[in-house]
This record gives structure tokens, sequence and C-alpha cells, in this order.
């Protein structure tokens, strides 16, 4: 790894330190101590990719190497602190920043609701959040991303406002939370069902019904794009 548990420990110390900054309404010490922060990741990045170009060159040349560095520069922890470093850059106003730091996440985290979330309620770019959630959704299942999806057809952000397909964005981020997802602290269907419920409550019976006709498509597509995949990779039918 990159990183040492010494400077990891110190990455630690600047976040906590710039938190209590941004609670004191201080947002340069905030942003003095997240850039230090920052750095420390950054500099663990060099040093690491370094040494697998150093590493795949060895290989290049015929040598056998016992351990390999591979392309995984941190842990997943380690993913979630710099996430979170994105999330202070956002409180102090730093948007542009906030993004660079989760577009960087991205590469050892799989869902980017929160790289949409900076577009959509913070920058108003709507075109180009509806295109980050819908490929989170599409890619990685992210039901929070299908919530925003369902947000937005509501609203009309970037679309034509479409209560049918709003309610079935938010059915599927539902089935979906049900597994592996909570949106807020409690249980994320009560969140989602409020939602639905209060869009069903201007929707007709047969916008309701288109909707869930819609609904059943979608997991329909999803069920079958499984099984292609299953076919197209016979590894997967015995778990490998």
């Amino acid at each position: 790894m990159g990183l040492t548990d010494t400077k990891r420990k110190e990455a630690l110390f600047y976040t906590d330190r710039a938190s209590e900054s941004i609670e004191n309404n201080d947002p340069e010490g905030a942003l003095g101590n997240l850039e230090s922060a920052k750095k420390i990741y950054q500099e663990a990045q060099a040093r690491l990719s370094e040494k697998v170009k150093v590493s795949k060159a060895r290989i290049l040349e015929g040598e056998k190497l016992h351990t390999f560095e591979g392309d995984g520069l941190f842990y997943v922890e380690d993913y979630d602190h710099i996430e979170t470093i994105g999330d202070l850059y956002c409180k102090t106003g730093n948007y542009l920043e906030a993004i660079a730091i989760y577009e960087w996440v991205l590469t050892g985290s799989s869902w980017a609701d929160k790289l949409g979330d900076v577009y959509y309620e913070k920058l108003g770019e709507f075109k180009k959040a509806w295109d980050i959630y819908k490929e989170d959704y599409l890619h990685n299942r992210n039901p929070r991303a299908a919530f925003q999806l369902g947000m937005m057809s509501w609203n009309g952000d970037g679309v034509d406002p479409d209560v049918v397909n709003a309610l079935k964005w938010f059915n599927i981020a539902w089935l979906d939370s049900e597994k592996r997802y909570q949106f807020h602290p409690g249980d994320p269907e009560d969140f989602i069902s409020k939602a639905k419920n209060k869009l069903e409550s201007e929707m007709t019976v047969a916008q309701i019904e288109k909707s869930y006709d819609l609904t059943k498509g979608e997991i329909d597509r999803r069920k079958e794009e499984e099984s292609e995949r299953k076919r197209s990779d016979p590894w997967q039918e015995v778990g490998v």
C-alpha cells in the first residue's frame, strides 16, 4: 500500500480539524486542513503508482516477482475518507474541488451519486447530473441514483415532467434499497415510501398502473441482462 498507518492517521487528523473549522465558521481554516489531508493521499498515490510501473517493467523484462504492487491504491476505508474530504469541500462551497475528489473516488468505489448531487443540487447542471445518475444506476444498480432520477422526472429538472416515469424510478429505488442501502439514518423504505405515496396521491389510477407496468418491464430487462451475462460467462454459473 502507498499509505502508511501514520500518514493515514495524519490525514484523518486534518480532516477532523477541517470539520471543526466548518462548525466554527472558519472556511479558511477548513480549506487549509483539507488541502493538507488531500496532499497526503495524492503523495501516497504517486508513490504507489511508481511502484506499479516498476513492477510491470520488471515483468516485461522477464523477471518473475513473488509479490506485485497491484493497481488498487488504497483500502476501501481510505476511499471512504477521501469521499469525506469531498463532502467537506461541498460544505465550504468549493464544488469544483468536490467534483475532482468524487471523480477520484470513483477509481476505487462504485457509486457515483454524490458526484451527481453536486451537479444537480449545487450547480444546477441537470443534464450532467441525469447522465451520471443514469449511468450509475445502469452499471451499479445504485438505488439512490434511481431515486434521484425519479425526483428529476417528477420536478422536470432537465427533462420533461413525467410522473409515470418518476414513480417507476421510485419503485426501482425501493426494490433495490430493500436489499442493500440506506438513504438516511433509519429505514430506507420509509424514506422512499413517503415520496412514492405523495406522488401517487397526485396521479390517476391509469397513470399508476402504467408506471407499475414500466417498473415490471425494467425488472424483466434486468433479469434478461443478467441471464445474458451468465450465458456469455459460464464461470458465473458455478460461482467463480
